[in-house]
């Protein structure tokens, strides 16, 4: 008889068993970037008022819309008017911004590298640059944006969603701050590697995420650790594993902590502060950390007999750590000892009896190998082997095996984006014949032949004057030229050539279609303002706009009046001097644009626009 026993002859003594679960200073929040989001009950800083937010994040989302990403929201509160909000993201080119509603400010670093990056805006309405973005604690960028910043009091501060109900976060996020002031370069770089111990008025949100136990199971919220109380409501998480759910975050700097501990003892037990327990229960201890942080400290005590399950395997007979009794089949058996300290140690024991008879089903596509490595077999049958296992008891393992083949195929793709991924995972980035193996549901080889088709479109616009020129030219290219309005796209009537010239001021785009795929330009602005239209009624230009010439009429005769014609950027193009008459004839077409005319009758000065298609 052959007994692999780690017990038996054995003196075991059990006082107190101690479990610590230490949850502090490495916790953050995974977003699967699908549905989930934090609410709190925060309003978030109003109005025009200064204002610091600051985050860890990590992602390795794709966030450029030039490259079919999705924008990716950190935090955002207010509503979606112009001015009105307050989002903190990843956008163009994967680097943070900052957005008021309307325009907004971005970064030049890609951070969807999937490492941990600090990430911080400050708005400061006082300062020449308004806007300053922080990556890792050195300046991003600083600048202006074009919208007013008056952020809503509508609309509670929201952590991985956008206030519209888009734009979920994928990745992680931890330690969220909000301040009421705008922070200096020397605070972000000097605080953002630890959490905040001493919390002062100033800070008036913050989540340091710390309150789940990581990839355990977890409740809902989150606590607002500024003192204002504003818990944060996780909706649609998982609360359990390791994705949507508590993970491990970045290596900070304690601030205050919290622990948890799990205490099995007979006898009376003295806490951490000096507290003595006689009675089984949930406590919690408050004790000074050496950075003069509290340390909270949960204690789950048991008072009882001390118990301890374990596994054992024997060849043929199994006899208890006690001696009492002895196991022949596998089973879960109790036994019991006694301490040095006199508690009784329940002993529980799966029991698992190694000399045995078992049959194993295999499968493999050209051939299977048995598990002690001796045999190997290429066709399908039923096989057998004897062995010495592992744990020195004899064994014998029978085989049903089975010999799968390969299997392959053809795939025609045609896609709009600028990339493709196959089966296999692998992502291709042009047209062209490609081969992918992938491994079906038996193990074996899959050989797909992919005829791929990328249909890529360029949605870039150059702008010259009040002309508006799609750099994608086809002839079966379609094109709709769009009026950009409070976040809304208006299709302008009759604007479907390549090129469109504005009359107006306004914000543009256009609209591309080729081969059953659409892409849609950014908006650009056209500014007219500071131009005079017409200051004289009785001046007039026909026809305006014109692809041909053009005739400026004056209303009157005059002995003598002049014309010049300037382009946008102020350069005469042409000038006339007239004498006793009233009409202009412009006889040869100009290059097509705005044009400013401007009409010199005795020392009056008038100024019209014209366009020229």
């Amino acid at each position: 008889m052959r007994v692999i026993d780690c017990f038996r002859n054995c003196i075991l003594i059990f006082s107190t068993f101690i479990s610590f679960s230490i949850f502090s200073q490495n916790a953050a929040i995974s977003f699967d970037g699908v549905d989930d989001y934090i609410q709190t009950t925060y309003t978030g800083v109003t109005g025009g008022a200064a204002r610091t937010v600051e985050a860890w994040i990590r992602t390795t989302a794709n966030a450029d819309p030039n490259n079919s990403g999705l924008q990716q929201v950190i935090v955002d509160w207010g509503t979606f008017t112009t001015g009105q909000r307050f989002t903190f993201n990843i956008l163009w080119g994967d680097a943070i911004r900052i957005e008021v509603g309307g325009s907004g400010l971005g970064g030049v670093t890609a951070v969807n590298d999937g490492v941990w990056h600090h990430v911080a805006v400050v708005f400061d309405p006082t300062a020449a640059l308004k806007y300053s973005l922080y990556l890792d604690g050195v300046l991003e960028n600083a600048g202006n944006i074009t919208s007013t910043t008056n952020t809503s009091s509508t609309g509670d501060l929201r952590i991985g969603r956008s206030i519209s109900g888009t734009r979920y976060f994928e990745g992680d996020i931890d330690e969220v701050r909000v301040y009421n002031y705008a922070r200096s370069a020397t605070e972000i770089a000097a605080e953002m590697n630890n959490e905040v111990c001493n919390i002062t008025s100033s800070l008036v949100a913050y989540y340091r995420m710390n309150d789940g136990v990581i990839n355990g199971a977890n409740g809902s919220s989150t606590v607002d650790e500024s003192g204002g109380n504003h818990t944060g409501t996780l909706h649609n998480f998982a609360q359990m594993g390791s994705t949507s759910n508590w993970i491990a975050g970045p290596v900070l700097g304690p601030g205050a902590t919290s622990s948890a501990m799990v205490v099995n003892t007979c006898d009376d037990y003295t806490g951490p502060s000096g507290t003595v327990y006689t009675s089984s229960g949930n406590y919690t201890e408050t004790v000074l950390s050496s950075l003069g942080c509290d340390s909270v400290i949960q204690i789950d005590l048991t008072i009882a007999p001390i118990t301890h399950s374990f596994s054992q395997i024997a060849c043929e007979t199994y006899t208890s750590p006690s001696g009492n009794y002895t196991w022949t089949i596998p089973g879960i058996y109790s036994d019991t000892l006694q301490t040095a300290s006199g508690c009784d140690s329940i002993l529980s024991i799966s029991l698992s009896i190694s000399n045995y008879s078992t049959t194993v089903i295999g499968a493999h596509c050209s051939s299977y190998t048995s598990l002690s490595g001796n045999n190997t077999w290429t066709s399908s049958g039923n096989y057998s082997e004897s062995f010495i296992n592992a744990v020195g008891c004899d064994s014998i393992i029978n085989y049903e095996v089975t010999i799968y083949g390969s299997s392959s195929t053809t795939i025609n793709e045609t896609t709009c984006k600028n990339s493709y991924g196959a089966p296999s995972g692998a992502v291709y980035t042009a047209s062209g014949t490609y081969v992918d193996i992938i491994s079906t549901t038996n193990g074996c080889d899959s050989i797909i032949t992919i005829n791929l088709s990328l249909v890529n479109l360029n949605n870039t616009v150059t702008v010259s004057a009040a002309t508006l020129t799609a750099a994608l030219s086809n002839a079966n290219t379609t094109y709709q030229w769009l009026l950009c309005e409070n976040g809304n796209l208006t299709p302008i009537l009759g604007a479907t050539n390549q090129s469109y010239t504005a009359s107006d001021s306004g914000s543009y785009a256009v609209e591309v279609s080729l081969d059953g795929c659409t892409n849609i330009s950014d908006c650009f602005t056209i500014d007219f303002t500071g131009i005079e239209k017409l200051q004289n009624s009785n001046f007039v230009i026909f026809p305006n706009p014109s692809a041909q010439g053009f005739t400026i009429d004056l209303g009157t005769s005059y002995a003598s009046a002049q014309v010049n014609i300037l382009d946008y950027s102020g350069r005469v193009v042409k000038s006339i001097m007239q004498y006793n008459g009233k009409q202009f004839f412009i006889q040869e077409p100009l290059t097509p644009g705005l044009y400013i005319v401007q009409v010199l009758v005795g020392d009056e000065q008038r100024n019209l626009t014209f366009i020229q298609e």
